[in-house]
């Protein structure tokens, strides 16, 4: 499946230059509410909920992608206002999993969750704790991978985690946000070059406003393609 992974025009050059993908990890998490869609009036089970869902956090991380590319808010506020940049990727649809998203809280037992808990149930789990989100975040029809942190694919940095581009997350499409800016920079251009050189079947797109509807669209005319 092809998703998209939205950036401010720094990070996605960096993205592209290092060729690696950000895990997001529990200090990185945006919404309070993740993993906590889930609910309970036990005191002592909302204890154990909060305790399982560190425990999750301190071994995997999670990257986000978009199913869209066209999406006016989601270039506005991942994209830095249209200033950014949107990375295509294709990855296998057994690494993504889906966010249900709920307009409700979902009310479970202490029998029921102690014994999924215990049994380490994955679809029960993804089903009542990883999977629901919000309603409110629709708009971002997000496809998420879990990765391990403690993968000997991770790549460790000032205490970040990072996976490299490869057969897991192949980077097919660079598409420049309608309002982005070129560094006119030589030595920047020579290490884009570079690393394009090193990336396969991989275009680089520009996108603009369209004409009749709210969506981000293609440029098509050559005279106003940018580089990177």
């Amino acid at each position: 499946m092809r998703v998209y992974k939205y950036y401010p025009a720094n990070w996605g050059r960096q993205a592209i230059l290092k060729q690696r993908l950000k895990v997001t990890t529990e200090a990185d998490i945006n919404d309070p509410f993740e993993f906590r869609a889930s609910c309970t009036k036990d005191r002592s089970l909302r204890f154990s909920l909060d305790k399982w869902r560190k425990e999750f956090l301190s071994n995997y991380g999670l990257i986000s992608f978009c199913k869209n590319r066209k999406n006016p808010v989601i270039w506005s506020h991942y994209a830095d206002s249209y200033r950014g940049i949107c990375l295509g990727f294709d990855l296998d649809d057994k690494y993504l999993n889906a966010v249900d998203y709920v307009s409700e809280r979902i009310k479970i037992s202490r029998q029921e969750i102690t014994e999924k808990i215990r049994r380490n149930d994955h679809k029960y789990l993804f089903s009542k704790i990883l999977s629901p989100k919000a309603k409110f975040w629709n708009y971002e029809d997000e496809k998420r991978v879990y990765v391990d942190l403690n993968s000997e694919n991770i790549i460790r940095e000032d205490g970040k985690f990072f996976v490299p581009f490869g057969s897991d997350y192949v980077l097919r499409e660079i598409i420049l946000g309608p309002h982005y800016e070129p560094i006119d920079d030589v030595a920047h251009k020579e290490e884009m070059k570079s690393a394009m050189s090193r990336l396969k079947r991989c275009s680089v797109k520009t996108a603009r406003l369209a004409f009749q509807t709210f969506d981000v669209a293609f440029q098509n005319d050559k005279r106003h393609h940018k580089s990177l």
